[in-house]
């Protein structure tokens, strides 16, 4: 069972020294008010000494075939304008039953809707300095459900926009399961034949998406040597959680920042950091920047708080491992038929839905990784500093959507009244895991929890694409097909 933080882990109250010290080591330029700003730009000194603490923790080992290296072009003008979507923001909500609710949006970018778009627009930067570098090209490759390639997608469209590199020069292939094809957004390069025809977007019809992983890394490694001698250009597969964590990190200095700004952590307070999850790597980015804080003199480990980390029945792997250190399903309750109202009903572990219209139901495809590598960090964070996790269903979901909504709307999301018309459900599965957790008494009384909004979108937010228009690959001969459509 993870550690009880009821009484351990308090917030301390801010200290102005702290704060100087942390504008001058963490923090760039702060002449603009906090919400406004990218927080790449702002944070970049910190995102810099976070990729030095990784590297203190890694050995500065590199564990792919290929990576372009941590550095990114000289600051200049036109670099600027590109790391300008990358913007947060935290807003508190009504408490609910003494609890402390606040949302920090990570997904305000209206073009993705999602958290990879900060850790993407950081990733293509330091490929476009590899290519200013060098003069060899690179095509990034990503086997995605969805978010991480529309945000990488995206970061290559600024970076040609914005005059960094040509699109011929840096591009993205992108794999995504055919369940996530209704994720999948109208671009210009999509729209574009050219850009359209550079970087593919492919569907994936094979038996298991764990293999597609498998895929991605296998096809940089078969035709890596191949294709840079024949085109002068490297084959990245960017789905390295390396990759994610380092600018991740820029999490924790916002929050900070925006605490000593408000005057935030007064009183015997508890800190939970909850988001939906499926490997957790935005979650484990941002306890790098707490680190950072840490290292830096400006936080200390007994003020760190807490993880809640929140899933759904059919990827609830990281929460089972919380509590029970392993993947077996033998661990979760067992479900039994409500012949009165036809839902699945459990009674027996307050972590798991207590009604469900199916055990195993997929709420939503963003959410895919079976038996995550990541799950001894995180349960290990959980272990450490207190915590832990829940699962939630469809129903639960919208027993609660109407409140959510309400609750939300002071935060800028405008939730449909139809539910059927959203998208992406890390919003309502985030909150509905908080309200569980606090009705159910997984929560102390004295908690500030803060709920890390990594994504949510309706079906008016974005133009969808016709899946049916996409190419796609199978388990038969998946690299050769791959190799032909680039």
């Amino acid at each position: 069972m993870p550690v009880d933080h009821t009484d351990k882990f308090r917030i301390s109250a801010p200290e102005e020294d702290h704060f100087a010290t942390f504008k001058q080591r963490l923090c760039g330029d702060l002449s603009a008010p906090q919400e406004e700003d990218s927080v790449i730009l702002r944070y970049l000194p910190g995102i810099k000494r976070a990729q030095q603490t990784l590297d203190a923790q890694t050995g500065n080992q590199v564990s792919q075939l290929f990576d372009p290296g941590p550095a990114i072009p000289d600051m200049s003008r036109e670099l600027r304008d590109y790391f300008s979507p990358a913007r947060l923001a935290i807003t508190p909500l009504q408490p609910y039953r003494q609890r402390n609710i606040r949302l920090l949006n990570l997904a305000r970018d209206q073009e993705t809707h999602t958290t990879k778009t900060i850790p993407s627009l950081y990733m293509v930067s330091r490929a476009v300095r590899h290519i200013h570098a060098t003069g060899e090209n690179i095509i990034i490759v990503v086997t995605t459900s969805g978010n991480k390639g529309t945000a990488l997608r995206r970061s290559v469209q600024r970076a040609v926009e914005c005059g960094l590199v040509t699109r011929e020069q840096l591009r993205v292939l992108m794999i995504v399961p055919e369940d996530s094809t209704h994720k999948l957004r109208s671009s210009p390069l999509w729209e574009d034949a050219e850009w359209r025809r550079l970087n593919p977007l492919i569907v994936y019809r094979g038996a298991s998406v764990a293999a597609m992983k498998k895929i991605g890394k296998d096809f940089q490694e078969c035709y890596f040597d191949e294709y840079f001698r024949q085109t002068n250009t490297r084959i990245w597969y960017s789905l390295n959680i390396n990759n994610y964590q380092v600018p991740d990190a820029a999490r924790a200095f916002y929050e900070y920042e925006w605490r000593q700004r408000h005057g935030d952590g007064e009183g015997n307070r508890v800190r939970i950091a909850a988001q939906p999850v499926s490997s957790a790597y935005g979650l484990i980015g941002y306890h790098l920047g707490r680190t950072t804080l840490v290292e830096q003199g400006l936080s200390s480990w007994e003020a760190n708080g807490g993880y809640w980390l929140v899933q759904h029945l059919h990827t609830s792997d990281m929460v089972r491992h919380i509590y029970s250190g392993g993947f077996s399903r033998e661990y979760m309750p067992a479900y039994a038929l409500d012949a009165a109202s036809g839902l699945y009903r459990q009674d027996g572990d307050p972590h798991f839905p207590l009604k469900t219209f199916d055990p195993a139901e997929n709420l939503d495809a963003t959410f895919y990784t079976l038996e995550p590598p990541t799950s001894p960090t995180a349960s290990g964070m959980v272990q450490r500093f207190g915590g832990g996790g829940n699962v939630v269903s469809l129903a639960e979901c919208i027993d609660r959507y109407p409140f959510i909504r309400q609750q939300v709307s002071a935060a800028g999301f405008a939730m449909p009244a139809d539910c059927r018309r959203v998208r992406e459900w890390a919003l309502p599965m985030v909150m509905t895991g908080v309200l569980n957790a606090i009705d159910r008494d997984l929560l102390p009384e004295n908690a500030d929890v803060t709920g890390h909004v990594t994504g949510f979108a309706t079906d008016g937010d974005f133009r969808a694409l016709d899946a049916n228009a996409l190419p796609a690959i199978d388990d038969d001969q998946p690299l050769k097909a791959l190799r032909q459509m680039i």
